[in-house]
């Protein structure tokens, strides 16, 4: 289930993975894995281009959709995220997820809480990059530009000064920090660095890097 609940993921194919996940949570209903598997569902219908592609194509009448408001799968995902974490406490990645998507909902304080707690020591690169990150993004949203994004040997500044027209040194830009920060995610390969640096690229004006 787990492996075949990965391959659709990766093609973002929703409407076969809903059906199998809840097979899934029938037969191993706490299983931690199929928890996080769920809630990592959740989280691509939340996802903008999940949404986007919904609003595109709307449904013949009668037919009731599968992905709905956003805010209603994270409120999904965090569901299931703290299951899986209940079930087994030290799922490293499931607390990361769910320091997240507390942020998404508005949350914050709640995600800076979970995130600083997360035992990312001897963790693999990959989820020390994501843990920093969310920090990051949530120490941002409540207005902590001094915060520090740290994954490696080189620790960069979210806050990161900029400089006015005269030289003279201005006000910190949380999001240089973050662009810089997301670009040197994406060296651990994989999909998430990329999307999130793709998401980055356009707010800096770095249209044909984005494209």
């Amino acid at each position: 289930y787990l492996a075949v609940a990965a391959f659709m993921q990766s093609r973002t194919r929703v409407a076969d993975l809903v059906p199998h996940l809840e097979r899934a949570r029938r037969l191993f209903e706490n299983d931690p894995d199929v928890l996080f598997a769920t809630a990592m569902l959740h989280e691509t219908m939340a996802s903008p281009e999940v949404q986007d592609a919904v609003l595109e194509q709307p449904l013949p009448p009668g037919l009731k959709p599968l992905v709905t408001a956003a805010r209603s799968h994270f409120g999904e995902a965090r569901t299931f995220f703290r299951r899986a974490v209940d079930r087994r406490p030290g799922f490293t990645e499931a607390r990361i997820r769910l320091g997240r998507v507390l942020s998404l909902l508005g949350r914050h304080e709640d995600s800076v809480r979970e995130l600083e707690t997360v035992p990312v020591d001897g963790a693999e690169d990959r989820l020390r990059y994501l843990a920093a990150l969310f920090l990051g993004g949530a120490q941002e949203a409540l207005g902590r530009g001094e915060a520090t994004l740290s994954w490696g040997p080189a620790p960069v500044e979210l806050g990161a000064r900029t400089r006015s027209d005269s030289g003279r040194r201005g006000r910190r830009s949380p999001r240089t920090g973050a662009l810089a920060f997301t670009r040197r995610g994406t060296s651990l390969g994989g999909d998430e660095p990329r999307v999130l640096l793709g998401h980055l690229l356009p707010v800096h004006g770095a249209v044909e890097e984005h494209q």
